[in-house]
């Protein structure tokens, strides 16, 4: 079995960024000035927890708005990359992705984590320019019914 932090150190090398383990044995990486991705061992489930705050939104129509577009991108095929919530203590839209430790290695760890960034980044950069999701969001997604029995 393959424990937490043997895997990040394997990630730490694989990305050639020393990773340190705080306290609670949580990992903070900061990409680009954009976000700031927090790893975290869920010890009871032995999952690891990656997740991120993308933005704060206003508690207006444009909130509810966003809020609507990631439940639609919740319910697609992409959210493998990463589900949405919101943080009503930050009021700011959550990324968030959890994995069994046991099924990755270093390198796995890596491609999830540069998937989730990409999404991170492509939703950071339609609400700052004040639209509710990305360009191209629902051709993107194809002719395949998303949701609930693919409602």
């Amino acid at each position: 079995m393959r424990s937490y932090d043997a895997l990040i150190h394997e990630m730490s090398e694989l990305i050639d960024i020393p990773l340190k383990l705080g306290e609670r044995g949580q990992v903070v990486i900061e990409v680009d000035g954009t976000l700031v991705i927090h790893l975290e061992h869920l010890i009871q489930s032995n999952e690891i927890r990656i997740a991120t705050l993308l933005i704060t939104l206003p508690p207006d129509v444009v909130r509810e708005r966003v809020l609507e577009s990631t439940l639609r991108a919740n319910s697609l095929p992409s959210a493998s990359q990463g589900t949405f919530a919101f943080s009503s203590k930050r009021s700011a839209l959550v990324l968030f992705k959890q994995w069994p430790v046991e099924l990755l290695n270093g390198e796995m760890l890596c491609d999830i984590l540069e998937e989730f960034i990409l999404k991170g980044k492509e939703w950071i950069f339609a609400l700052e320019e004040g639209r509710t999701e990305p360009i191209g969001f629902h051709q993107r997604q194809g002719d395949t019914p998303g949701g609930l029995f693919g409602l």
